[in-house]
């Protein structure tokens, strides 16, 4: 998630970071999910831009989960961005976009924060 050209990370409580997201309900679509989700987890309004990376993610007596990753950007009319925490995370960061692979997190995440970059500086390039 792009917040004033900063990526949004969320800190979970073993140390890892995380980007907002969880499951989608029954009856919902991919993009209704997406909103609910970060609205849950952050208590921010988002406008999806795109889809940016798909993976699967084994579980173990399950079916694998399928993840998808959207670029999104925050709503806001004041320009100052407050986040609220729910109780999946511990800490938040706004961090730019190429010191979110210093940290630890899932390679489905960090495949995600790639393509994000990628977008990123298609968009830069265009408007250049």
């Amino acid at each position: 998630m792009v917040v004033s050209g900063k990526i949004l990370v969320l800190r979970q409580e073993n140390g890892n970071w995380d980007l907002p997201g969880g499951k989608v309900d029954e009856n919902e679509s991919v993009v209704e999910g997406l909103i609910r989700e970060v609205w849950e987890e952050t208590k921010l309004s988002v406008t999806p831009i795109g889809l940016l990376a798909s993976s699967t993610k084994p579980r173990s007596n399950e079916p694998d989960l399928l993840v998808l990753s959207y670029l999104c950007e925050v709503k806001t009319d004041e320009g100052d961005v407050v986040v609220e925490l729910s109780h999946e995370h511990v800490g938040y960061k706004l961090i730019d976009l190429d010191d979110a692979f210093d940290l630890p997190m899932h390679a489905h995440f960090a495949e995600a924060l790639h393509e994000a970059r990628k977008h990123i500086r298609k968009l830069i390039s265009a408007a250049a």
